[in-house]
């Protein structure tokens, strides 16, 4: 262009275009690597998941069998629909159930569904047992679940660690397994949206 003519128009507008298109291929560059430095640097499993991503604690129950060999597999199916594993614990007494709870926290559990059955009157009778201390310590949101109206634990008002939801489903525990276990997964699968939508906005803003 010969000195002291101005640009056209057109042409300042085509080379803020590049600057722009020339950014944002440097950011997407910069997204896709991290992500694949991510992805060398993550420790390989045969599975997709190397530690328990939802806890099933349940109690013992004598109106019904609460874990049949057939709900136990369906309860694991749906959990491996929703890209999960699911891990039963059974305990016999109320110090079980504390031990059980407590293990959740070690575990690196993202989930806990929780059944006492039958123990919910010792819980009551028992405060020294420490089972409200177990669950104020855990880590992981969890869910409780019961067969009867009325078996339902009480939670004192400066309870930290509240159930994100109570499901009860009178003589029925199954469909309460079921349910419950549908809203962990619905809660995990929202949690891992945001937290890939936080990440990756993230990284596109370097």
């Amino acid at each position: 262009m010969p000195p002291g003519e101005r640009e056209p128009k057109d042409w300042r507008r085509t080379r803020r275009m590049a600057k722009y298109l020339r950014r944002r291929t440097i950011s997407l560059w910069h997204f896709y690597t991290v992500l694949a430095q991510h992805a060398a640097s993550a420790p390989w499993s045969d599975d997709r998941h190397d530690a328990v991503s939802i806890l099933l604690v349940h109690g013992p129950h004598t109106t019904s069998t609460s874990l049949t060999q057939e709900l136990q597999r369906e309860l694991q199916q749906q959990a491996d629909a929703g890209g999960r594993t699911l891990e039963l614990r059974a305990c016999d007494d109320l110090h079980d159930l504390v031990v059980k709870v407590c293990a959740a926290k070690s575990d690196a559990t993202e989930f806990v569904l929780l059944d006492p059955g039958n123990l919910v009157e010792q819980v009551r009778a028992h405060p020294e047992a420490g089972f409200a201390e177990a669950l104020d310590k855990l880590d992981a949101p969890y869910i409780e679940v019961y067969e009867e109206f009325g078996a339902k634990l009480a939670h004192d008002a400066g309870f930290h660690s509240a159930p994100i939801a109570t499901v009860i489903i009178n003589g029925n525990i199954g469909s309460g397994y079921r349910i419950g276990l549908g809203i962990a997964l619905r809660q995990l699968d929202a949690e891992r949206r945001r937290a890939d939508f936080t990440s990756a906005r993230h990284i596109n803003a370097r």
